[in-house]
């Protein structure tokens, strides 16, 4: 009797001891490693502001620390901006946000404008636009490229030079008394555009682009081309493009990166 019960006890020992085996192997075969959240993150800047919501928003550019994964962050709602490919192959240095309600709906419209070189000087824009649900980049649509080979600019006999923009079907031919950098008649001098300017008008973007001749030391105007959004306000389109004269262009308000 004493041995049927001994028996009896080793069996149910046995079991038990097989099924914690058996569990054990199971949670281990389901375990999976944690994952990875320690990516280093550079937060470029930090603001708050008043969009037009009824409290304000929390707004910051980020990048992962090997300069990966560029996006906007406004209330936690992330907006890429890494497959930009302008932003991408320019090398931008610093940024800067302006806010402004183009199309008048009651919420700001984010412009972020992208600035690089050594004298930190315009390069790029995006616009960030609320749809009433999320943020999201407006489609830069004409804009697209418009900094290649945007403005021609051709030296022409009689001190006068020839302006064109081919993507606007723009052309304008500019005389210029007493330039001591065009000589004989009909003789080519080396001409083209510099720098590159942001300017707000009313509800436009205006990209001002400067034209020299010879070097940057001798602007004597500048092409100023307004951008604004369509009418469903999704995509960014051509405007009026017109010519300055560099003496009617003194004291005009760009917008200048390290500018309040």
């Amino acid at each position: 009797m004493k041995k049927r019960y001994l028996v009896l006890i080793v069996s149910i020992l046995v079991l038990l001891f097989g099924c914690g085996e058996r569990n054990t192997s199971t949670e281990t075969k389901n375990t999976y490693p944690p994952e990875k959240t320690d990516i280093a993150k550079e937060i470029y800047w930090e603001k708050k502001e008043n969009l037009g919501f009824q409290k304000t928003s929390t707004v910051h550019l980020e990048s992962n620390k090997d300069n990966t994964g560029l996006k906007i962050v406004i209330d936690g709602y992330p907006v890429s901006l890494e497959n930009e490919k302008e932003l991408t192959y320019q090398n931008f240095d610093f940024t800067k946000m302006i806010k402004k309600d183009f199309d008048e709906d009651g919420i700001m419209e984010i412009v972020l404008l992208f600035y690089g070189g050594s004298s930190g000087t315009f390069q790029n824009f995006r616009v960030i636009k609320f749809d009433g649900e999320t943020w999201g980049m407006v489609n830069m649509g004409q804009v697209e490229d418009m900094w290649s080979n945007f403005v021609e600019v051709k030296a022409l006999k009689n001190s006068s030079v020839k302006i064109e923009v081919k993507k606007t079907g723009y052309k304008n031919t500019v005389k210029l008394p007493d330039n001591k950098y065009l000589k004989r008649e009909g003789e080519k001098s080396i001409s083209g555009t510099g720098y590159c300017f942001f300017e707000l008008q009313d509800n436009d973007i205006v990209v001002v682009h400067q034209l020299y001749l010879n070097n940057v030391g001798d602007a004597f105007g500048q092409v100023r081309q307004k951008i604004h959004l369509d009418e469903k306000g999704t995509e960014l389109i051509l405007g009026e493009t017109s010519y300055m004269s560099q003496k009617d262009a003194k004291g005009r308000k760009y917008e200048l990166y390290g500018d309040s």
